[in-house]
């Protein structure tokens, strides 16, 4: 222990229960034993009894041991003319006490004392029980982050991630130099690593579902292939990299899985045909495992998704706007439920006696008995959703949906919704297709109930026009059409965002790379209200938590603006956790994100970061030297800050076996075996 010893606790600074200074030994006066990072121990004794402060060294100060205090002095002492000796000063933070073999909690019993010998901790479980990892490991709650300067495994609390005492994840850094996507990934693929275990947080990991945002290009399309900078770097650099998996316990060949993998795309076109094909150029090898993705008219309605794909920022600003919004969104929910209630009320009757006979049923105008014949068609299992059953009605009609929904004024596309408000306004000069005339009083009375004007519609209609152009007609898609005979099997609607993302262990990967800034927002705003209500409704929600990668968050939920995206936001931070959904989000500035947002994260993580940055009180966390030091740390280097750590700590994390950049792919598939022979 002898050997370990590195210095002695200063008096020259003042030393505090949570904070301490030690003099470093230098035998030659030109080095040390000790690197900002290292865990280091103290004794003193109170009544008697020894107590053992734990710490790590967050900074180290360097100056002559006399006073010099100009350049003539300090040549002088250089050249041996007068006595001086160079002074190694390094600065402790308390991270542990131990008095009587137990923690400390509730208040200091001492504070190490001038001359007490400080020592270097080297030994795994000694580092593990200075920096509480023992604690959670014995836990199992334990969950790799990445290692620390001395080579071994930083650790944070999955209690602080899962929501047990906390949850979310924030990642802050500079674009381009932080290495945020990297890391997200890398965080993404311990969960999936660590849930092999058996314990119950390995089973909320191995459960979980995890969706991800591309946000650039074709990006992260390739989680799946080997990266070309892994494959072709240094044998030394991988070696270093496979060492610091291991340390972590992690499979350093471990990519991940095709198989758990749906990349989902917006549609190529708005044509029948093109709207079942995703726009993804690159991964045409993938097969079954692309998807693409959009919103029926129930889905835009159910989740009132209309007011995301509008300008929040120019809503916010007319109260006439907003009262329209609201009008628009309350009456699209009547009619729906109107054909809700009419599908639901064939559905029992039909149930109950086998065939309704030549009633009408619902309000289809001169479509008679087209829910009957409908029903008639049917021949698999119709399902308990009220909403699924309408969508497996409408599918069984043997012919085009718009005539039913027309009869309701229900719009089936952002064009149908323009066309009746059109029509509302202009009444009788409107043009209007036959079966829809009691449609159109509809939409006139919920605008003349609400005192909206011709001027505020015509305004409104001009906004629906431009989210059109910016990309909302690919999202918001017409019903399919419908099938021509018995229906023998439920159609599965690949294009719902909702059923894709509900996979144990499934990764999915949703791209806003071709889409307007605009649309982006509503996407990332329609598929949080689907996982939000989907994880309300399940009565294990935390157990099967929902895992939201997403960059730029400050896009979608700035510290400036309000509206529906940042209460959309809000409510994740603040109530997401006792529904299992953990946001994992990333932004280049954590000071331009709402307040209410970025301070509901248990977890804090920040990389390489601007200094003018750093100097914001979201950075505030991070001790002043660590705040110096991250305006300077390259890619891969990272401080992480939980709650159950008293200090935040810097790690490295080793470079992705798998590919986060669409030009960085390799179709090789080396393994280390390869590699390393």
């Amino acid at each position: 222990m002898a050997d370990n010893i590195i210095g002695i606790v200063s008096g020259i600074e003042k030393n505090t229960p949570t904070e301490f200074y030690v003099n470093l030994f230098s035998e030659d006066g030109k080095s040390i034993r000790v690197r900002i990072g290292d865990v280091v121990r103290v004794s003193v004794f109170y009544n008697d009894q020894e107590v053992i402060y734990y710490g790590t060294v967050y900074d180290i100060l360097s100056r002559w041991d006399n006073d010099v205090d100009s350049g003539f002095k300090e040549k002088a002492v250089f050249e041996q003319v007068v006595p001086g000796n160079r002074f190694y000063m390094a600065a402790v933070a308390v991270t542990r006490a131990f008095y009587k073999g137990r923690e400390v909690f509730d208040e200091p019993l001492s504070v190490p004392a001038p001359g007490t010998p400080a020592f270097l901790v080297t030994e795994k479980e000694e580092v593990e029980k200075a920096l509480r990892f023992d604690e959670l490991k014995r836990r199992k709650s334990h969950l790799p982050v990445g290692v620390m300067i001395n080579g071994q495994p930083a650790y944070i609390d999955l209690g602080f991630v899962l929501g047990e005492n906390g949850a979310h994840i924030n990642i802050s850094g500079q674009s381009g130099v932080a290495a945020k996507t990297s890391y997200a990934t890398f965080l993404m693929a311990a969960m999936l690593q660590r849930g092999q275990g058996e314990d119950r947080y390995a089973s909320a990991l191995r459960e979980g579902r995890y969706i991800v945002f591309n946000m650039k290009g074709e990006s992260l399309f390739f989680l799946d292939c080997d990266s070309e900078d892994w494959l072709k770097a240094d044998e030394a650099d991988r070696q270093m990299w496979s060492s610091m998996y291991a340390a972590m316990g992690l499979d350093p060949e471990w990519k991940f899985p095709l198989d758990n993998i749906l990349y989902c795309g917006i549609p190529k076109g708005v044509s029948s045909r093109l709207l079942e094909e995703p726009d993804i150029k690159s991964r045409s090898d993938a097969g079954k495992n692309l998807r693409v993705y959009g919103w029926d008219f129930i889905d835009v309605i159910r989740y009132r998704l209309l007011e995301l794909a509008l300008d929040q920022e120019e809503m916010s600003m007319s109260q006439n706007m907003q009262l329209l919004l609201f009008s628009v969104q309350e009456k699209m929910e009547e009619l729906l439920e109107r054909l809700v209630f009419d599908v639901d009320a064939a559905v029992t009757e039909f149930t109950r006696k086998g065939t309704i006979g030549n009633r009408t049923v619902g309000r289809a105008g001169d479509k008679r008995d087209i829910f009957i014949r409908a029903l008639q068609n049917i021949k698999c299992d119709i399902p308990d959703n009220a909403y699924e059953r309408v969508r497996l009605v409408l599918y069984a009609c043997n012919e085009g949906p718009e005539q039913i929904l027309g009869s309701y004024g229900i719009p089936q596309t952002v064009d149908d919704l323009t066309d009746y408000l059109r029509g509302a306004v202009l009444g009788d000069k409107a043009e209007v297709s036959e079966g829809q005339e009691d449609a159109l009083k509809e939409w006139s009375k919920a605008i003349t109930e609400n005192e909206v004007g011709s001027a505020t519609v015509f305004a409104f209609i001009r906004r629906l026009k431009l989210a059109k152009k910016e990309g909302l007609s690919k999202l918001w898609r017409a019903f399919p059409h419908t099938l021509q005979g018995e229906v023998t099997e439920a159609p599965s609607f690949n294009y719902s965002v909702g059923r894709a993302w509900d996979r144990k262990g499934g990764i999915t990967v949703i791209d806003l790379s071709k889409l307007h800034s605009s649309m982006q927002a509503f996407v990332v705003g329609a598929v949080l209200r689907q996982v939000l209500e989907a994880k309300m409704a399940h009565p294990k929600a935390t157990e099967e938590p929902v895992f939201i990668f997403l960059d730029e968050l400050n896009k979608y939920a700035p510290r400036t603006e309000g509206g529906a995206m940042v209460k959309l936001f809000r409510d994740v931070a603040e109530r997401g956790r006792s529904f299992g959904v953990i946001l994992v989000g990333a932004e280049q500035t954590a000071s331009q994100v709402d307040f209410r947002v970025v301070t509901q994260s248990s977890t804090t993580v920040v990389g390489h970061q601007k200094a003018a940055e750093l100097s914001h009180d979201e950075y505030k966390h991070l001790l002043p030297r660590q705040r110096e030091m991250a305006s300077s740390v390259g890619p891969g280097v990272v401080f992480v800050d939980q709650p159950f750590l008293r200090v935040p700590i810097m790690v490295k994390f080793p470079m992705t076996r798998w590919s986060t950049k669409e030009t960085k792919v390799t179709t090789q598939g080396f393994g280390l075996t390869d590699i390393f022979g």
